[in-house]
């Protein structure tokens, strides 16, 4: 197979970067979780072909205390949309605290994993894989794919992908052979169950390809797996902790993966977060800290930047497309580009506390040559339009963005409501 060799130092380049001050995006908020047995704290949405959205959230339900989670589906009939719950997590062993999106099959059924919940034996806290399948007259069913115990990982807080055959892979944010997280696959065995496999452990005497991994992994063409840690790497960074890396896991043909990362420095961003590619190949990623910019009365190591790493003959270039520096905007978690090649992304804050800090969305608009534009095209304010965006935006197949926020939208809902879902018509 061939493939483009995986930097292993971040080499930079400038862009330039100019002040778009359009607004001619419109912003809409299209569904307010109105009580906590509709759940709460939702994360990344997904859609299917028909324009219906679907998500988890990490608490709500109607079991105890404020329960463990949901994952629901919106549906839009004349302009309004509607909330099915399609199933309420227990925290038993079929999970429970959700702590990111799902993924959707060719056959509409639905896969994710919890941060909680799973083997009795982990005091509840080691997470599942579970899938939801989509049975005929429209019910669905819970089925647990694979139980977190500690060594094989603990405390999943990425979605899943899947590749060409059908497996699944994911990472966990701790547990494996050193106790920093793993990268993992599961295969399908024909009969209904999963053949669980790690990939790759994080940390021992390998901290320079990172530790404690986050973002949903992706595949490139030629079958090669992304992902980020948030710390590691370079370990004089971030105060000897590292500021994190971008990985790949490039497949030898034997059911062997190799590693290559590309650790992050402070200026450049730190805690990546979340990555996707465009339709051109290039890779984009949301460093949520780090940067020059000055956020030190929020976060310790500045507000953030957007990474761009583009293939080229010898390997990768990489650049930052944006940094953040506290006003109007800081810490983005994600962006989404479209066909033109512009961004769409949410930052959780802004710079300065609104309550809970509200974020914003924006726009990266791609220029002539190699500049981009920026613009907000909202400010949250923590009230009924919801505030602090959690995951990335996604772009659905009516050509809008969509994306979830963790708080705000109906106040009567545990006094700071229960979050929203919002729409930008671009």
């Amino acid at each position: 197979m061939t493939r483009k060799c995986f930097l292993t130092a971040l080499s930079l380049v400038a862009v330039t970067l100019a002040s778009v001050n359009a607004w001619s995006s419109q912003f809409n908020v299209i569904y307010k979780f109105p009580d906590v047995s509709k759940g709460f704290f939702p994360l990344a949405v997904i859609s299917d072909s028909s324009g219906n959205l679907y998500g988890t959230t990490m608490f709500g339900g109607v079991s105890s205390g404020n329960g463990w989670g949901v994952i629901y589906k919106l549906t839009q009939n004349g302009g309004t949309w509607t909330e099915d719950v399609l199933y309420e997590f227990t925290g038993g062993t079929d999970g429970g605290q959700p702590a990111a999106g799902l993924t959707m099959d060719a056959s509409g059924n639905l896969y994710g994993t919890t941060s909680a919940g799973g083997d009795p034996s982990c005091n509840g806290f080691c997470g599942v894989v579970f899938e939801l399948k989509h049975n005929q007259g429209g019910t669905w069913s819970q089925s647990v794919l694979h139980q977190f115990t500690g060594p094989d990982g603990l405390d999943p807080q990425s979605g899943l992908a899947f590749d060409t055959k059908g497996n699944l892979y994911g990472t966990t944010y701790d547990g494996g052979a050193h106790g920093n997280g793993t990268v993992f696959q599961l295969s399908p065995n024909g009969d209904g169950t999963w053949k669980y496999t790690i990939l790759f452990s994080f940390g021992g005497h390998n901290p320079e390809h990172g530790l404690h991994a986050v973002a949903t992994p992706v595949f490139d063409a030629s079958g090669n797996l992304y992902g980020t840690t948030t710390s590691g790497g370079d370990m004089t960074c971030g105060g000897g902790i590292g500021c994190g890396t971008i990985f790949q896991l490039a497949p030898q043909g034997n059911g062997q993966w190799e590693i290559g990362s590309i650790p992050l420095h402070g200026n450049h961003g730190g805690e990546p977060v979340s990555l996707i590619f465009d339709e051109s190949g290039n890779l984009f990623g949301a460093a949520f800290a780090g940067g020059p910019g000055m956020c030190q009365s929020i976060f310790e190591n500045g507000c953030g930047t957007i990474l761009e790493l583009s293939p080229t003959a010898g390997g990768w270039q990489a650049s930052v497309p944006h940094v953040f520096f506290g006003n109007p905007a800081s810490n983005p978690v994600g962006v989404v580009p479209d066909a033109q090649g512009n961004l769409y992304g949410a930052t959780e804050s802004t710079g300065l506390f609104c309550g809970n800090a509200c974020g914003t969305l924006f726009k990266l608009s791609k220029l002539p040559g190699n500049g981009w534009g920026f613009s907000v095209l909202h400010k949250f304010q923590g009230g009924t339009d919801g505030f602090a965006p959690f995951g990335p935006p996604i772009l659905a197949s009516d050509g809008n963005v969509y994306g979830a926020t963790q708080a705000g939208g109906d106040l009567a809902c545990i006094s700071v409501g229960c979050g929203v879902i919002y729409q930008i018509i671009p």
